[in-house]
C-alpha cells in the first residue's frame, strides 16, 4: 500500500501543476489577446486622424474619394474593435469621446464640395488631435481598469469557467 501511495502522489502533484500552469497560460494568453485588440484599435483611430489631416489638407485639391471611403471605414472598424473589447469582458467607458472623435474627423464638410473650408475653421487641428488623444488614452485606462479588476479571484474564476468551460 505504502508503495502505491508513493508512486500516486508525486504523479498526482505533477498533473495539479501542470493543470495551474495551463489555467495560468490561458489567463496570460487571454490578456495578450485583449491587449492586441486594443493596440489594433488605437492605431485604426492614429490612421483616421491621419488621413482626416490629408483629406482637409491643402494637397487633397482633386477631392479624392477613397480617402473619404476609407476613414468612413475604419470608424466603422473602431466601433467593431470596441464591440470586440466589450466582449471579452471590457468594460469601455468612452462612448462619448467616440462620439466626439467621429465628430471632429467628419466635421462640417465632410464629403461636400467646401471640403477645405474645414481648415479654416478655428482650432479645429488642435481638436482632432485632443479628441483622438483622449480616444487611445480612454481604450488604455479601460484595460488597465479591466486588469486590476482582473486580480480579484472570484473574477477570475467565474469568467474562466463561463467562457473557457469546452477547453477544460
Amino acid at each position: 500500500m505504502t508503495d502505491f501511495i508513493k508512486l500516486t502522489v508525486p504523479a498526482i502533484l505533477v498533473i495539479a501543476g501542470w493543470y495551474v500552469v495551463y489555467r495560468n497560460a490561458l489567463k496570460l494568453e487571454f490578456r495578450k489577446d485583449t491587449r492586441k485588440l486594443i493596440e489594433i484599435t488605437i492605431g485604426i483611430v492614429e490612421s483616421v486622424t491621419e488621413d482626416s489631416r490629408d483629406y482637409y489638407s491643402e494637397s487633397n485639391r482633386d477631392h479624392i474619394g477613397y480617402l473619404s471611403a476609407r476613414i468612413k471605414a475604419d470608424l466603422s472598424l473602431i466601433s467593431h474593435y470596441i464591440f470586440m473589447i466589450e466582449s471579452c469582458g471590457v468594460k469601455f467607458k468612452g462612448s462619448d469621446a467616440l462620439v466626439d472623435f467621429r465628430k471632429c474627423v467628419s466635421g462640417s464638410y465632410f464629403e461636400t464640395t467646401d471640403f477645405r473650408k474645414q481648415i479654416d475653421l478655428p482650432g479645429w487641428h488642435s481638436e482632432l488631435s485632443v479628441s483622438s488623444a483622449r480616444l487611445k488614452m480612454l481604450l488604455d485606462r479601460c484595460y488597465f481598469e479591466w486588469t486590476n479588476a482582473l486580480k480579484s479571484k472570484h473574477i477570475v474564476r467565474t469568467y474562466l469557467q463561463k467562457n473557457f468551460k469546452e477547453s477544460l
